[in-house]
């Protein structure tokens, strides 16, 4: 004899109220059908057959949850606010769906709970959703689900997002405002949050918030109606990880749209892995701060996305990467900005822009690097691209570098500069253009004791009609191992004509310049020379290299090339050898050097070795021997840092075969 096996059954009603256990079937009187327990879920997960299509009198029961399973069919007799791929007779409107009404069929797409902000009391353009849009993301947040904001006006205040939640609208009318608040303007206030815990610095990034994905919402602020206000923002980050914003709008913030920041020191959180893309940021009227504020990130991509009109004149720009003076503790490493367009972007640093108050050396762990910018098209802008870092000492060569890499992008109609470096080691521009820039890309500052650049390289960029008004491309102000190389200058010069070079030394002291296979082309009478300096700046001979350019037969002297198409040129007699070792002996800088002074046994010094097969020759007229030394850290084959003595009478010549070394190449 067979034996029956009876299941709990009940109405749906009934078993939406309770919660089966794992893997207990459930059976509904109400339409015959079964729910599957995982001991968690009310009304446990409904086992839809194949062969039946589900009519339902509102999408309330979706947001429910009982109809949560990819694939279910449904016959919707009213408008459909939730997430369905229309089957047949509707058409989809973004991620979700304009007629499906009507008896007609759609398919949802989305596995996992769906929290709509409407079944939690949200009213359309209601003065303040506050509280059940928080109600929604809490909810959401228990154990991950879709926070759903459909077609509608939404305003609201401070919103506390959690865990893998997925923030889901149905596309620009999706509008989400937050909510005007005079109270206090110098707090900082906030539409959404994703905030980790927090506690002193550095604290650990186990404990942020993780795994928030949000598109298809227009995110609104009130700068049309309320006007300017700093620390009112769209979006805030502070200890959050995997976060991916795609397809989303920000529309006339008074602040800043997106921030992502480190907090203080006694409330610190890391942020890991942001991820903007496919996003329009439009300020409207340029009277707001940031689009997207940067304090604290390991791993950032901005790609493909839109920025217009935004940022006033007194603010940094559309991307500003800056931490607080004191917040040492900070990370940012590894930030790629690309094949974005930006369009009448205003502020007083650039589009792009890196403002560092704290110094390499004094960061707690490591200094900002490993950042890309490439691919972007900058128009009407202020300043295209700027990196900047306030040192304690002079930037050297023993600096960690920043190793910045700007390739391929596009700088159109600056009203100030294409580019801007200073304090800063490390950095290689390639392949960008450059056009109808107001003043020359500037390589240093004018505090040469903080403000100086070093191991730039500009390789493969084109100028055109650039330093309008100034009359320079490229201006150097204290900045040393420079790179120019494969450059292009078209119709560089002041409009109207009269003075027009494609590089200028603007200020301080600038040393290792190299200008290699570089070409003047197009001119029309506004380029009048190569090379101007100005304002006190010296070149410090030694090391500096001009070979292979074009330059229409342009007067290059200013500039005193060691290196040249006709090999090393620079020659210097009188040079008197001095005491003292090492340290004490007296620095050679050219390429011929005649001692002819100083005691017997008194010192001269090589410059640093290069890895560019340099060749130094000494000759000693003195009445006695002289000790030839390497430069601090160098080797002559004696030895490190150890001389060599050169016979009065006698000459020696030394090359360099890499960045420490010398051997000689005459007895």
């Amino acid at each position: 004899m067979s034996t029956q096996v009876k299941h709990r059954r009940g109405s749906n009603a009934e078993i939406i109220a309770g919660t089966p256990a794992v893997a207990e079937l459930w059976f509904n009187t109400s339409d015959n059908s079964f729910h599957a327990g995982d001991g968690v879920k009310l009304g446990g997960h409904k086992i839809a057959k194949v062969s039946t299509i589900e009519t339902l009198t509102t999408v309330a029961e979706i947001a429910s949850g009982i109809f949560n399973l990819a694939g279910t069919r449904l016959k919707l007799t009213d408008r459909a606010d939730a997430i369905f791929k229309v089957v047949s007779g509707g058409s989809p409107d973004g991620y979700g769906v304009l007629d499906a009404g009507n008896g007609n069929t759609a398919e949802i797409i989305i596995e996992g709970s769906i929290y709509n902000i409407i079944h939690f009391g949200a009213v359309d353009a209601a003065p303040d959703n506050t509280g059940p849009m928080q109600a929604t993301a809490t909810a959401a947040g228990v154990g991950g689900g879709i926070y759903y904001e459909p077609v509608g006006l939404w305003i609201h205040g401070q919103i506390d997002i959690k865990d893998s939640t997925i923030m889901m609208g149905c596309g620009f009318e999706s509008r989400d405002q937050r909510l005007s608040d005079f109270s206090n303007p110098v707090v900082t206030q906030v539409g959404y949050r994703f905030f980790g815990i927090q506690g002193i610095a550095p604290y650990p990034p186990e404990e942020n918030v993780k795994n928030i994905t949000c598109y298809q919402i227009n995110f609104l602020g009130t700068v049309e109606t309320d006007g300017f206000q700093e620390f009112k923002h769209l979006m805030m980050m502070q200890g959050a990880t995997n976060v991916d914003i795609q397809t989303c709008w920000f529309t006339g913030w008074q602040g800043d749209a997106i921030v992502i920041r480190s907090g203080n020191f006694t409330a610190a959180a890391q942020n890991l892995n942001v991820k903007i893309k496919d996003t329009v940021f439009d300020g409207i009227n340029n009277d707001n701060r940031n689009a997207i504020s940067i304090t604290d990130v390991y791993g950032m991509t901005i790609r493909d996305n839109k920025f217009k009109n935004c940022t006033r004149s007194d603010m940094p720009g559309a991307i500003d990467i800056e931490p607080n003076t004191l917040d040492t503790y900070v990370v940012l490493n590894d930030i790629y900005i690309g094949h974005n367009n930006f369009n009448n972007i205003g502020g007083n640093v650039a589009c792009v822009g890196m403002t560092m108050p704290i110094a390499t050396e004094a960061f707690d762990d490591e200094p900002p690097r490993n950042m890309t910018v490439e691919h972007n098209v900058m128009d009407g802008v202020f300043t295209g691209w700027r990196f900047s870092q306030v040192q304690n000492f002079p930037v050297i060569e023993s600096f960690t570098p920043l190793n910045v890499k700007v390739f391929n992008n596009t700088v159109t109609d600056a009203t100030e500069r294409p580019f801007w470096m200073f304090g800063i080691r490390g950095l290689k521009s390639s392949f960008n253009h450059y056009e109808r820039c107001a003043k020359a890309g500037a390589i240093g500052w004018l505090n040469p004791a903080t403000q100086g650049c070093d191991n730039i390289k500009l390789h493969n960029d084109t100028f055109r009609h650039c330093g309008t008004t100034d009359g320079s491309a490229i201006a150097l102000y204290t900045a040393s191992n420079i790179s120019l190389k494969e450059l292009t200058f078209d119709n560089v010069g002041v409009t109207g004509g009269g003075f027009g070079v494609p590089i200028t030394f603007a200020d301080g002291v600038n040393s290792k310049i190299k200008v290699e296979n570089s070409d003047i082309i197009n001119n029309e009478g506004l380029t009048t020379g190569v090379f101007s300096i100005v304002g006190g700046a010296t070149i410090t001979p030694g090391n500096n290299t001009l070979k292979g350019n074009d330059f229409l037969g342009f007067d290059t002297s200013a500039f005193p090339a060691d290196f040249t198409d006709f090999g090393e040129t620079s020659f210097e007699t009188g040079i008197t050898a001095l005491a003292g070792g090492q340290a004490g002996a007296a620095q050679l800088t050219s390429a011929m050097n005649v001692v002819s002074g100083g005691a017997a046994f008194d010192s001269v010094k090589l410059p640093t070795a290069t890895g560019d097969a340099r060749e130094i020759t000494i000759s000693n007229t003195t009445a006695g021997s002289i000790q030839v030394y390497p430069f601090s850290g160098d080797n002559l084959g004696k030895g490190l840092n150890a001389p060599e003595s050169l016979a009065t009478g006698t000459s020696r010549t030394y090359k360099t075969y890499d960045n420490n070394n010398w051997i000689r190449t005459t007895s």
